[in-house]
């Protein structure tokens, strides 16, 4: 079986506010491991921290463990953690399911700043 690893990218708004965090594949128990050493220096990229997921294939229960653990961890810090994936994406499906909030699009007033490179 070809596992598809998660990619990672960040990118910082120019005003600070938050960061973007840009994943693709399958984010699950065999994938994990590489996740969280992708993730882990990205916690303190910005205030808030944007988990795109509309490129995630899979998304299983330990990642959405793991996203949870991401959001305590913004929280504990006196941040913010938000899920965006756009609508009918298997991600979105998932987190619905067990009522997560996911939102479409960023909200306007962290879009103040414009991106310093496309996600």
């Amino acid at each position: 079986m070809l596992l598809h690893e998660p990619t990672v990218q960040c990118t910082p708004t120019r005003d600070g506010r938050c960061a973007i965090l840009s994943v693709r594949g399958e984010v699950d128990l065999a994938t994990l491991p590489g996740f969280r050493r992708a993730v882990g220096p990205l916690l303190d990229a910005a205030p808030v921290l944007v988990v795109g997921l509309d490129e995630v294939g899979h998304l299983s229960a330990a990642g959405v463990r793991f996203l949870e653990e991401m959001r305590a961890v913004k929280e504990d810090r006196g941040g913010g953690l938000l899920l965006q994936c756009g609508e009918h994406r298997p991600a979105r499906l998932v987190l619905q399911a067990l009522g997560i909030p996911v939102i479409t699009e960023l909200p306007s007033h962290l879009r103040a700043g414009a991106l310093v490179t496309p996600p």
